[in-house]
């Protein structure tokens, strides 16, 4: 699996990335976008502040579902809540005038947690 790991001054850079297999524990998503990473453990992707990793404080991962990622990478691409919608109601199916509710509430729970994407 190519996972993204880090968007360099020439783009994004990509590297195969699944390991732990000896302890049943496998790093399956790593993606990084200016100062958070995403990585998905025990069916869930958590969001981490990476910025200040080397502070004292200590700040607690956001827990996301597997639609939550999705709004996540449409929204850190540049994408707004509109074309977000659009997006995942064409993916999943589901009518826009209720995944757009979802996407503006995931975004107000970004902030909550201190995430700006702006």
């Amino acid at each position: 699996m190519l996972v993204l790991i880090n968007r360099g001054l020439f783009g994004p850079v990509f590297r195969e990335n699944v390991f732990g297999t000896d302890k049943k524990v496998k790093l399956i998503v790593q993606v990084s976008f200016m100062k958070y990473q995403v990585r998905k453990a025990a069916g869930m992707y958590w969001l981490t502040d990476i910025a200040n990793r080397n502070s004292l404080e200590f700040k607690k991962p956001m827990a996301m579902n597997e639609s939550g990622f999705e709004m996540w990478q449409r929204l850190v691409e540049g994408k707004g809540e509109e074309d977000t919608a659009k997006e995942l109601a064409q993916i999943y199916d589901i009518d826009y005038g209720d995944i757009i509710e979802d996407v503006k509430i995931f975004k107000k729970t970004l902030l909550d947690n201190g995430i700006n994407l702006n």
